[in-house]
């Protein structure tokens, strides 16, 4: 598909409670640039990406982030010299997660320039039955790229700011005339300022996870009753700030939480660069003593009983909590047996607002090209294996062509569409969208009335396998087949 997200933003506050656990150490101030005076705030870099519809995995390292002010004068780093970001800019499809804070001089910038290396690309190698990830090491044209804001960022002293980097990762990934991927990185983006909002200040978090750190009952600040830390996939350590209007899901509040424990969190940056969970879900604690592991990532092949019920799957391993890819390598398929015992859970509150109890998350619904988190114990041994005691479904973004309008209600947005993915995981098989007024149409979008089969769409949200006929919102499903309950609806450029 065409276009990639990543998005970078800027915050000012003088007060930021924010750990980056890169070396066990805390966020360090940038010194003051003399070009704009000793005057600093706080950069929040948030990331998220449209996926290129083969690949699986496509992680880069940044290693420098630079800010290049209008009126001339040396550049200004937005990233400590002894710390780095890895991130998996594929495993967002379509949402949005923090990277990183650091504090900034304030001032007027016209250019970031991004210092990248190490890119890993891992597609699906469909000549192979079943499907299996390839890893490849890729080879990037340039290890620095420098993009012009457009129009000029301002960031002022003791106020808000925000850039937008837009990664296009089907420009910057080289094909062949056949149209394999080569491993040549070519980083393609388009950088212009943010629009900043009073209720979600600068930016949602809509796909942060992590494991707990540790928890804190009170707070110095009024507006929050207290925090916890989050260690990120990448490493890197941020503290979580909960109010009283916080939601909480499998656990009985903030001092339900442990450290350790796997939790999911949807969450924003304040105006004075606080992160604030709106919703936490925390599930079972992992155990490395007991080879007992959260794996997060994309079911790539299902085997089914003689009643259609799921009782073993592949799972491509994106994350690891904590990390076991010593054992139990990250961009490999992991073999994961379901029991009795096994539990079925819908993850992300937020996600679920409207949510059809009809369509279960079960051994029945369990599907391919669906995102989840397995916490049970490993085997490593040859071929390595998994026994699930949970299973968590998570919202996804899907590549895919817009199809057909199945129904549309009288405020455009109830009802749904057909579309066709374009992941090889699925090989052509169309999903159902069903849309909801909540549901946000974006890139030009405004609602079910505004698509047309011309469009190529990010569609994010909860996909089921039904096995029964169903009819939701005017949209009559008929079974077998995959359903999607859309939560937002992007056009892509």
């Amino acid at each position: 598909m065409r276009k990639s997200f990543l998005a970078l933003v800027l915050v000012t506050s003088l007060g930021v409670l924010v750990q980056l656990s890169c070396g066990g150490s805390s966020m360090q101030s940038t010194n003051a640039n003399p070009n704009f005076g000793p005057a600093t705030g706080s950069m929040a870099v948030f990331g998220g990406d449209a996926p290129l519809c083969s690949v699986l995995s496509f992680e880069v390292t940044i290693t420098g982030i630079t800010l290049t002010p209008q009126s001339g004068g040396s550049a200004v780093s937005a990233l400590g010299s002894n710390d780095s970001i890895t991130v998996d800019f594929a495993a967002l499809r379509g949402f949005n997660t923090l990277l990183n804070l650091s504090s900034v001089p304030a001032g007027t910038y016209n250019q970031v320039t991004l210092t990248l290396s190490n890119p890993v690309i891992t597609y699906l190698d469909i000549t192979q039955n079943p499907p299996a990830p390839t890893t490849l090491n890729g080879t990037l044209t340039s290890a620095t790229v420098t993009i012009a804001i457009n129009p000029a960022l301002t960031l002022t002293a003791n106020g808000t700011a925000g850039l937008n980097l837009d990664f296009r990762l089907r420009k910057s990934l080289q094909v062949d005339n056949n149209g394999q991927i080569t491993g040549t990185v070519d980083p393609v983006f388009k950088a212009t300022p943010s629009v900043i909002t009073t209720l979600k200040g600068v930016g949602e978090l809509d796909d942060f996870h992590g494991l707990v750190q540790s928890v804190n009952t009170t707070s110095t600040n009024s507006s929050f009753t207290g925090s916890f830390t989050v260690q990120r996939p990448s490493g890197r350590t941020f503290l979580i700030n909960v109010t009283s209007k916080t939601d909480y899901d499998d656990v009985s509040g903030l001092s339900g939480l442990s450290q350790g424990m796997y939790v999911e969190v949807d969450a924003y940056v304040d105006s004075d660069g606080n992160i604030v969970a709106t919703e936490v879900e925390a599930e079972e604690k992992p155990d490395v003593s007991v080879r007992r592991v959260a794996f997060v990532g994309t079911i790539i092949d299902v085997i089914r009983d003689s009643a259609g019920n799921a009782t073993q799957f592949k799972l491509f391993v994106g994350e690891e909590h904590p990390d076991v890819s010593s054992s139990i390598p990250r961009h490999t398929s992991l073999m994961v047996t379901i029991d009795s015992n096994t539990r079925f859970h819908i993850g992300r509150m937020a996600w679920r607002e409207d949510h059809d109890s009809r369509l279960e998350f079960n051994a029945k619904s369990l599907g391919l090209a669906q995102e989840v988190t397995v916490i049970g114990r490993f085997d490593p041994s040859s071929p390595p294996s998994a026994l699930a005691r949970l299973i968590l479904l998570r919202p996804h973004g899907y590549a895919c062509n817009f199809s057909t309008r199945l129904a549309a209600g009288s405020d455009g947005k109830t009802g749904g569409f057909t579309m066709i993915p374009c992941s090889p995981v699925l090989r052509g098989q169309p999903i159902t969208a069903v849309t909801f007024p909540t549901t946000a149409f974006s890139g030009g979008l405004t609602d079910l009335n505004s698509l047309n089969t011309s469009q190529d769409l990010v569609v994010g949200g909860l996909l089921f396998y039904q096995q029964a006929d169903i009819d939701i919102n005017g949209v009559k499903v008929t079974a077998p087949a995959y359903v999607l309950e859309a939560k937002r609806v992007h056009e892509l450029d």
